[in-house]
């Protein structure tokens, strides 16, 4: 049973990876320079969520700040 869980929960990440990728490089690709992309992609998962809810919510320079706080890698 816990291995079903699991690996239910990778493929939720995997499947949220995708769609912040995807939204992320679609919507903001012309906002900042690639390789704040290429970093988006080794953010924690914790990191990560903010972000794509902050990107939901729009305002652009509520983004800039959420990314400042963020732990360098």
């Amino acid at each position: 049973m816990p291995r079903v869980k699991s690996h239910l929960f990778t493929q939720q990440l995997y499947l949220m990876k995708l769609i912040w990728f995807q939204f992320y490089y679609l919507n903001f690709k012309h906002y900042f320079p690639r390789l704040l992309i290429h970093r988006s992609m080794c953010f924690f998962h914790k990191a990560k969520i903010e972000i794509h809810v902050f990107f939901l919510s729009k305002p652009i320079k509520r983004i800039l700040l959420v990314k400042d706080s963020i732990p360098p890698i």
